[in-house]
């Protein structure tokens, strides 16, 4: 039965109610003027001011039960939005430990080249270092030209050399200062959310709780 038909229910049974009370009332004025039946009238009349009495008892009743049943139809809405707004906070923290994995893996390699081009640096500076010695060497043992000239030119093309793997290097060390800046920035995202996570957790367990206590109210009732 849905709402519109218990409603016309109601009035139904209202109106019945209120007619049978109309006629209770014509008879009992009759059995008041009629000498022989009035202890009778008495006792009825106690009946229906006890049925009166129900009656208002019954409609306070309704009453709160219909406040209350609201209570946990609010109740009901906020423990249906508390519940959503922790699917979409867990979705999020999913996607950030995915990025968060992601950077750290990008961050790893970068670590790895930045490591790979320290070495090669060094290693080209020992070259450069060894070629200006064998220079020096060469010059003060009075050496032919063509002996110096190839010395020269070999180390012009290692400088080259040190100066474009130390550009890659700096580059390499900018890039994974950021993506560890990036990292901390997806943590803190991450723990911001599993904060409100917990938050509304709590809100729901409190929501669940004061549910729990209307409906043993209506019950009660």
């Amino acid at each position: 039965m849905d709402d519109e038909e218990e409603f016309g229910a109601a009035i139904t049974i209202g109106s019945e109610t209120t007619e049978a009370e109309k006629e209770f009332e014509k008879v009992l004025e009759q059995m008041r003027e009629t000498e022989g039946l009035k202890l009778y009238s008495d006792v009825y009349t106690k009946l229906y001011d006890s049925y009166y009495k129900m009656k208002e008892e019954n409609f306070k009743h309704q009453d709160r039960i219909a406040y209350l049943q609201g209570k946990l139809g609010r109740y009901d809405s906020v423990v249906s939005e508390y519940l959503t707004e922790i699917s979409d906070s867990a979705k999020t923290i999913e996607q950030l430990r995915a990025e968060i994995d992601e950077a750290r893996s990008l961050a790893d390699a970068m670590h790895s080249r930045e490591l790979a081009g320290v070495e090669s640096l060094e290693t080209m500076k020992k070259t450069v270092t060894r070629l200006e010695k064998e220079l020096d060497a060469r010059k003060k043992a009075g050496d032919d030209d063509v002996g110096a000239t190839s010395a020269v030119k070999e180390k012009e093309k290692f400088e080259k050399e040190k100066a474009r793997l130390q550009g890659e290097l700096d580059g390499a060390t900018h890039r994974l200062t950021n993506a560890l800046s990036y990292i901390e920035e997806l943590e803190q995202r991450n723990t911001h959310a599993e904060e409100s996570i917990a938050k509304l957790e709590e809100q729901l367990e409190e929501a669940d709780n004061n549910a729990v206590r209307q409906n043993r109210l209506v019950l009660n009732i």
